[in-house]
């Protein structure tokens, strides 16, 4: 995998500012790609998916550490279907959502990288 992450590259993105209103970002099937941001407050991106994928998040371990949390909503704001935070993970998730959307919570500080990837496993 650490092969794959290297291949990525990185992308900075600027997330919006509400489950409403999210920046959407292209993840394509098969890969995991890395985006970074600076966080104010909480920031939120939208990707697409197929109700048969598998899709895995990850949080840069220095902000879910200063108290940062990654949550993967699926078709309402309070449906949290994966997450990432110091006291708990759960990396994978089977959306039911096409449109899923990442929220991405400041702890004490705003710089971070997080990873999210579609995968076919049928």
């Amino acid at each position: 995998m650490l092969v794959m992450l290297l291949a990525a590259g990185t992308v900075s993105a600027s997330g919006g500012s509400s489950y409403s209103s999210p920046e959407t970002i292209y993840v394509p099937l098969g890969t995991i790609d890395i985006w970074s941001g600076d966080c104010d407050n909480e920031d939120w991106y939208r990707f697409g998916t197929n109700h048969w994928e598998d899709v895995y998040i990850d949080l840069d371990n220095t902000f879910a550490q200063d108290g940062g949390e990654m949550n993967l909503h699926d078709d309402a704001e309070n449906d949290i279907i994966a997450w990432v935070s110091s006291s708990s993970s759960n990396h994978w998730c089977d959306p039911s959502n096409a449109l899923p959307c990442i929220e991405i919570e400041e702890g004490t500080t705003s710089d971070y990288d997080f990873i999210v990837g579609r995968y076919d496993f049928s």
